[in-house]
């Protein structure tokens, strides 16, 4: 192009930046007239920003947010340190990223004051100084019998958890002192890394050991849930894990819970022993605060469940329904049948073809046969039942032969 071109570099713009647009512009001007205006003290700053920001793990540049040269040492910090802060005072420092185990720098524009930046720099040492003062303080409390700590496992030895408690002292962690679960697998349980909560049962600063109990916080925690689970009707799950003479002993959530012999869900004339080891679904009947014991019940469940099963059962039966029963009991005027948990009376008259004087003549107690219901009386509880059918009967026996 014929014309003459002039051209003025803003004072905070890069060299790098400058030296390519003269290129481009003389290509395209023959006559060209370039004033260098960039400042020599801006470029140096951006350079030793782009130096400091690669070292550190925080930046804050100092200026004012309207000033091109501080947006520029911004964006320069920006590519090699992530957590970079523009400030126009030290009253807007923050005060998290500064602990003593980070690199900290600090750049600022050629406009703005020394004072500043020394009163920045001044700021910035004492929120290090009290950050690190803080830290010690935690890493030094005092821990006490009967405090609540959480910590972390640090490892696991054959009989014992190391656990960092954030103190002085280290936490130690015994196997007695996880669970009253004489079959958990304790060295399974936990694993490095793994957060412990526990509670502190003796500090000693001598040893440097803090010995912990995490069976009696979970058993507080544990009570709770039980007290909760008698509050709600909740039913909780077990292991009977004792046969008294008057009951049973089941261990719910770690602790030890006693279940009456009238509450046991089996016979009065029953051994207890036959549930001793089995695992049980109880409802909580009874709590007792001060002394922490509570008193459990197999037997409500057990109703519960048949109350649950009896309404299915009558909100399903029709005349016409077979079942697969089990024989109970005889009464001179026919037998009763155990449909599940529901019982329905075959007359006499239903059970054989023939004239029978009683119901044992054609089944036995506790044989399981088929039947069908003949009628039914749902508000009055009360079901009829057929056994014997049409191939049963003795003249079409003797007249398919």
């Amino acid at each position: 192009h014929k014309k003459t071109a002039v051209v003025v570099a803003q004072t905070t713009q890069k060299p790098s930046q400058w030296q390519n647009f003269i290129e481009n512009i003389r290509k395209l001007y023959t006559k060209s007239i370039f004033f260098d205006t960039i400042c020599n003290v801006t470029e140096n700053r951006q350079k030793e920003t782009d130096a400091i920001a690669r070292a550190v793990d925080v930046m804050v540049v100092v200026g004012g947010r309207g000033s091109s040269n501080t947006q520029k040492l911004r964006d320069v910090s920006l590519q090699h340190c992530r957590e970079t802060y523009l400030i126009e005072t030290p009253a807007e420092l923050p005060r998290e990223p500064f602990t003593p185990a980070v690199r900290a720098g600090i750049t600022a524009g050629a406009s703005t004051p020394d004072r500043i930046i020394q009163e920045v720099e001044k700021t910035m040492s004492e929120i290090m100084e009290e950050n690190f003062a803080q830290m010690l303080d935690e890493s030094f409390k005092t821990l006490n019998t009967g405090d609540v700590v959480k910590g972390v496992v640090t490892s696991i030895s054959a009989n014992e958890i190391h656990v960092d408690i954030g103190s002085k002292v280290t936490g130690i962690l015994s196997f007695n002192d996880v669970t009253d679960d004489p079959t958990a697998d304790v060295a399974n349980m936990f694993h490095i890394g793994d957060e412990v909560e526990a509670i502190a049962v003796r500090v000693s600063d001598v040893d440097g050991v803090a010995t912990l109990s995490k069976k009696k916080i979970d058993n507080a925690n544990n009570w709770n849930e039980v007290v909760s689970a008698c509050a709600d009707g909740t039913i909780l799950s077990g292991k009977i894990v004792e046969v008294l003479e008057k009951g049973l002993i089941i261990s719910l959530k770690g602790l030890k819970v006693f279940i009456p012999a009238s509450h046991s869900g089996l016979p009065r004339e029953a051994d207890l022993h036959e549930l001793a080891g089995t695992v049980q679904r109880v409802k909580i009947i009874d709590i007792n605060e001060q002394r922490r014991r509570a008193v459990a019940s197999i037997r409500e469940v057990l109703k519960a469940e048949r109350k649950e099963k009896e309404a299915e059962f009558w909100a399903s039966i029709e005349v016409g329904k077979e079942y697969d029963g089990v024989v109970k009991s005889f009464m001179p005027y026919g037998a009763f049948v155990d449909l599940g948990g529901v019982e329905g009376l075959i007359p006499a008259r239903e059970l054989s073809w023939r004239r029978i004087k009683h119901p044992s003549e054609v089944v036995s107690i506790g044989e399981t046969i088929h039947v069908f219901v003949k009628d039914v009386d749902v508000e009055a509880k009360r079901i009829s039942l057929g056994y014997k059918t049409d191939d049963m009967n003795p003249w079409k026996l003797f007249t398919d032969q």
